[in-house]
């Protein structure tokens, strides 16, 4: 009980030392959003300067012992908060005066994540042995919705909404990697010029739109839908390996598109089995993609798989 008890008072020392020596790291902190912080490296304490409990999620505390699992640090996102707890561990080994950076989320006061760059740095050593590490924190929360936006935008096709070819190819390759079975669709509207030459490009544009909504509505939020082509739609629908499944979808939409009213519409869709009929996203394209031609050769409107 003796030993816990001047662990706990050596602890109590060392946060009102750290706090004295953070006083001018405070007093920077008045003139500027950037949020400060100071680590020593032998009592594996963490203290920021008081404006974050201003900013942040921190129930008024700005020290931390960050080893001690059982020191919970609310105001960081849990997977971020191994990440600091990691660079700080492998910042002792650093050169001194190198720098290292990591974006981390942190919870404001309305329990919303914000982006932050963190960039830290070892201050001191001694006798080789590191003692200091300093850091800051700045704000890159819309820098990173603005990279978010450029990102969406570059992903969506800006006539139908959903995902462009590039962007679709990606997800989908990327979705594999950890799906175990799923469906590939090959979907191509029907006769699509010549809606177009007869009713007009507006028309046709038009069909487009209403073609991907139906689309969307019939299958699942989780699945991926994309549009590779001028009338030519692709979608995977993962998890799951029930060819019934696969082919009452596939009905559905060929019922949903014929009814309606301002033009005739139907498609030629064909479907490939993930596994089976392909282990890579290439191979599996190319069999959905022969399974819709094989539709077409059969006069059109309806399915294969």
């Amino acid at each position: 009980m003796k030993h816990i008890y001047r662990n706990q008072k050596k602890l109590k020392r060392q946060k009102r030392r750290l706090s004295h020596r953070s006083a001018d790291y405070n007093l920077l902190s008045y003139f500027s959003d950037t949020i400060l912080f100071e680590y020593d490296c032998d009592s594996n304490i963490l203290i920021f300067t008081s404006n974050i409990t201003k900013r942040f999620h921190s129930k008024g505390n700005r020290a931390f012992q960050i080893l001690n699992p059982q020191e919970p640090m609310e105001m960081i996102h849990p997977d971020d908060a191994v990440l600091l707890r990691k660079l700080l561990k492998e910042a002792k080994a650093m050169p001194t005066g190198q720098i290292h950076s990591v974006n981390l989320r942190f919870v404001d006061k309305n329990g919303s994540y914000c982006w932050m760059l963190c960039q830290i740095q070892l201050l001191e050593k001694e006798q080789g042995k590191a003692r200091k590490i300093v850091g800051k924190l700045s704000d890159i929360q819309e820098q990173r919705l603005k990279e978010q936006r450029l990102i969406e935008k570059a992903s969506i096709d800006s006539m139908t909404g959903i995902l462009n070819r590039k962007a679709v190819d990606h997800q989908i390759a990327d979705r594999l990697v950890s799906a175990k079975n799923g469906f590939l669709f090959m979907i191509d509207i029907d006769n699509f010029k010549a809606l177009n030459d007869t009713l007009g490009h507006a028309a046709g544009d038009e069909a487009l739109i209403h073609f991907t909504s139906e689309i969307k509505n019939n299958f699942r939020s989780e699945d991926l839908i994309g549009r590779v082509g001028g009338d030519e739609f692709i979608v995977f629908m993962t998890d799951t390996d029930s060819e019934q499944a696969a082919r009452h979808k596939a009905e559905q939409l060929l019922s949903r598109i014929a009814k309606w009213e301002k033009a005739t519409l139907s498609a030629s869709i064909g479907i490939a089995c993930y596994p089976k009929d392909g282990s890579t996203y290439e191979e599996l394209y190319e069999a959905a993609d022969a399974a819709m031609y094989q539709v077409k050769q059969q006069g059109k409107n309806g399915y294969y798989l």
